[in-house]
């Protein structure tokens, strides 16, 4: 086990998309930030990664959202939730609207990886 020697302004358990983006804020803004994170390296995980419009408005307001966007994110105006018990031209004709979508972005080393080379 390795132990930090340094002090820091800002310790953050949990390097997911909330302690990294939270991570990428505050060091922007002048912060000492240590991340506490039990995988040593990222393991990708197939899956549909989505913020909603809420979501899209803090990625915005902690300036992760061009990091996110150039990592492959794209903005979207609708999701169609398909399901058995609703037909497919049904579910196209009334779409949820959202905000952007991450599929098949690596949403936390983008976020992440600008942290570690700062120094």
């Amino acid at each position: 086990m390795r132990t930090a020697q340094r002090g820091a302004g800002v310790v953050i358990v949990g390097a997911g998309i909330a302690g990294a983006s939270l991570a990428a804020a505050l060091a922007r803004s002048g912060s000492d930030v240590t991340i506490l994170e039990a995988a040593i390296q990222y393991r990708d995980r197939v899956r549909g990664e989505s913020l909603l419009a809420w979501g899209v408005r803090e990625a915005r307001r902690l300036g992760v959202e061009q990091a996110l966007l150039a990592a492959g994110a794209h903005l979207t105006a609708k999701w169609v939730r398909y399901s058995p018990e609703v037909p497919a031209a049904a579910a196209r004709e009334n779409p949820i609207p959202v905000g952007a979508a991450g599929w098949g972005v690596r949403i936390v080393p983008c976020l992440v990886t600008p942290l570690g080379q700062r120094g």
